[in-house]
């Protein structure tokens, strides 16, 4: 229950009104309604300070964010933020540095006059635009600078209703699926300032069913389920196009032809994915096989993978991995992998049975891997974040990390642990020795000596790897030639986020990326040392045989699908193991940071979905009622889509949901219903059994002198799976 709903409605309507009336004033000239205040003392006699403030609008919007450091007197650093009468963010100043006041509140008119000052520019801001279909996203996205504003460049982005020769799926049966034209779809058409075009059309559902680029469209189709079973390229569009009222199966010959096709068990997690070139899609000719059996938390227990032995004379691709998992509770303590032989090409990407003993891999209290004997991993330490310090390989091979206090990598360091020539034990003539080493003059022991072989600094956006200075941005990377000219390298990703193509400035193809469903490399995949940067986008590390995607939080291991360390966010998803990647369903979920794999979704009821996942038992057992805000939120390309935050734990009638991060565009508010609850519910809700109840309110609130609606409901069902009232409407601000 939400105590909002229980306000006096003539109350409520007066809370707003007076709040429609005082926001935009707020936001843009009169001082701020509130501040939040984090000290860092960075002195050991806590003279010196970094002190954060945070100023909203009194509404939740963040207006302006400022730096200073106490017991100095340089200067505040501030930025600041501006919001149209909808609370949409249009403006957002470059950082200026103003004279020292203790991170005190900087009126807007001196903030624009020191931006000016300070920059040279008369636009030292970035800009955003809507439109009116969409009324809460933007329309256009205008960089800082007068040289971007001034001469009309821009990303645009725009919404527009689509009907044409689309697709609707349904499963049926005998496991075909029905391609039906004339479908409506919402369609996003981004151009960038280059003018380079992106489309993607979601279906009502939310879905994406089609992405497009200037090689074409990529089609998507759906199971029952909701789950990815077929991913039709560019190359076979047509098909699509030219069969409608069709029918798709999995032994179509045109599915044979560069397509993926996946299929899942019964708990949602994906058991095969298959990709193909020839006519037919069978076990023989299937190309690039990954297979997985899992317990009951979702630890992968049986693996499989195929890949072709060699690429020439189309020959058949043989099992590359066949992998026997065992655990102790959630974790991985012994592998076997019974192909010894046939994929130990240069680059060669799958698993290395390195060990065979009963326990081969070890934790420390915290749950973080502490030895992994397949990989030559000798000991891992770690900080006190949970991250890897020190990587300690068998073959006097070490890595070694830094990272910053809050857990961003600074330097990585790669080094060869050397034996010490050593002098004679005694002065009898004996013959020098290396350390460990016996002889004539005996043995002596002594301190081996790292040396440095490679360094890896990250400096922000800025990576200096190994005489390699690499300027990362979101749509590739620059490198510098020796004379200091800037060479421009592109990215073409998936719909996953993963790294596919790298091209040059002049267009030609630079290193090509083709994956497994859980990031392994394939062996058609080309110049793997250009970039490091794959699967998720995520830096991939190889030395010495790691093969480790850094997602930030945490290290993945995409050869045996599953985590180094646990989820720091574990206690969210009690009946996953904290380990497990993705919920075993890497082409549905999206995972930013190595931290909880439901972070980010397309699709408002999937975001609900697994509120209610992963919050109703634990309601049910102690009795309490959960609530959280979901809002809207971006996934590392930049496409919109929704997250919610940590749940606030209630009692057993009530709860006050937790909100969303200031400045945040909240959308709705849901809560998970207690072990019981008063008979004005209904008898439906008693004793564990939940439905739906046509009794409950729907708040529709409504800031400023246009409608902001999100919605306050309910989750109900055994499982937690329906929503009542998605707000659909409510991120096209009706």
């Amino acid at each position: 229950m939400i105590i909002l709903k229980y306000m006096r409605p003539r109350y409520i309507i007066l809370c707003f009104l007076v709040m429609s009336l005082t926001a935009p004033a707020m936001a843009q000239n009169a001082a701020p309604g509130s501040d939040i205040v984090s000290r860092t003392v960075l002195s050991s006699d806590g003279t010196w300070k970094l002190v954060r403030r945070v100023y909203d609008n009194g509404l939740g919007d963040v207006v302006q964010e400022t730096e200073s450091c106490q017991g100095s007197a340089l200067p505040d650093i501030v930025v600041r933020h501006e919001y149209d009468k909808r609370r949409r963010r249009t403006r957002s100043w470059l950082p200026v540095a103003s004279p020292s006041n203790g991170g005190g509140y900087v009126s807007g008119a001196t903030v624009a006059s020191l931006a000016a000052s300070q920059y040279s520019d008369t636009a030292p801001f970035t800009r955003t635009e809507y439109d009116g279909f969409l009324t809460s996203q933007p329309s256009a996205l205008h960089k800082a600078g007068a040289q971007w504003q001034g001469n009309g460049k821009k990303t645009s982005v725009t919404y527009s209703e689509y009907v044409g020769a689309g697709m609707y799926t349904d499963f049926i049966e005998d496991g075909c699926i029905y391609i039906f034209p004339d479908v409506k779809y919402l369609c996003t058409r981004t151009v960038d300032e280059d003018g380079c075009q992106r489309a993607e059309y979601t279906d009502v559902s939310g879905r994406l069913a089609i992405s497009e680029t200037s090689e074409g469209r990529t089609y998507y189709i759906y199971d029952v389920k909701g789950d990815v079973k077929f991913v039709i390229p560019p190359a076979l569009s047509g098909y699509v196009l030219n069969s409608a009222y069709g029918v798709l199966e999995d032994t179509d010959a045109m599915i044979g032809k560069h397509v993926y096709v996946y299929r899942y068990d019964s708990q949602g997690r994906l058991a095969t994915a298959n990709y193909g070139e020839s006519p037919y899609l069978d076990a023989y000719h299937t190309k690039y096989d990954e297979k997985a059996e899992y317990d009951y938390m979702g630890n992968p227990t049986w693996v499989y993978r195929k890949s072709p032995v060699t690429l020439e004379n189309n020959r058949p691709s043989s099992p590359s991995d066949r992998l026997r998992l065992e655990y102790d509770g959630n974790q991985l303590v012994h592998v076997t992998d019974t192909v010894t032989s046939g994929h130990n090409y240069e680059g060669a990407f799958h698993f290395a049975d390195g060990a065979d003993q009963t326990v081969e891999y070890e934790y420390d209290a915290n749950g973080n891997m502490t030895k992994d004997l397949n990989r030559n991993i000798s000991s891992i330490e770690y900080n006190l974040l949970n991250l890897p310090s020190k990587i300690s390989f068998g073959n006097n091979s070490y890595i070694y990390n830094t990272y910053s206090a809050a857990g961003e990598k600074l330097t990585t360091q790669y080094a060869i642990q050397m034996l010490p020539v050593l002098g004679p034990l005694s002065g009898n003539g004996g013959t020098t020795k290396t350390e460990g080493v016996s002889g004539p003059g005996g043995t002596r022991s002594g301190p081996a000596t790292p040396v440095d072989t490679d360094h890896r600094y990250y400096c922000g956006n800025v990576v200096y790897d190994r005489g390699v200075t690499r300027l990362l941005t979101d749509e590739g990377y620059v490198t510098f030639s020796e004379t200091g000219a800037p060479v421009y390298h592109y990215y073409l990703r998936d719909h996953l986020g993963n790294i596919r193509v790298v091209m040059g400035q002049t267009g030609t193809v630079e290193q090509v990326n083709h994956y497994y469903a859980f990031g392994g490399l394939m062996r058609e995949s080309t110049s793997p040392g250009l970039q490091p940067y794959k699967y998720g986008g995520k830096e991939l590390d190889r030395y010495a045989g790691l093969d480790a995607y850094d997602f930030g939080a945490r290290s993945f291991f995409a050869d045996r699908m599953q985590w180094s360390t646990m989820d720091p966010l574990c206690e969210k998803y009690y009946d996953v193991s904290p380990y497990a990647y993705c919920f075993d369903n890497p082409v549905y979920f999206f995972d930013l940071k190595g931290e909880d794999p439901g972070d980010f979704f397309y699709r408002l009821d999937d975001t609900a979905k697994d509120f209610g996942n992963y919050y109703n038992g634990t309601s049910i057992v102690n009795n309490t009622e959960y609530g959280s805000s979901i809002y809207l939120t971006t996934d590392g390309n930049g496409r919109v889509g929704f997250t919610y935050t940590i749940a606030n734990q209630g009692d057993a009638s009530s709860v006050i949901c937790s909100e969303a991060p200031k400045g945040a565009y909240t959308v709705a508010q849901i809560h998970k219903h207690a072990n019981s609850l008063p008979d004005a519910y209904g008898s439906e809700f008693k004793n564990n059994v939940f439905s739906g109840n046509t009794n409950d309110a729907v708040v529709n609130n409504k800031i400023g002198n246009e409608s902001h609606k999100f919605s306050i409901g309910h989750l109900y069902s055994a499982n937690g799976y329906e929503f009542y009232k998605i707000m659909l409407n409510a991120i096209r601000g009706k």
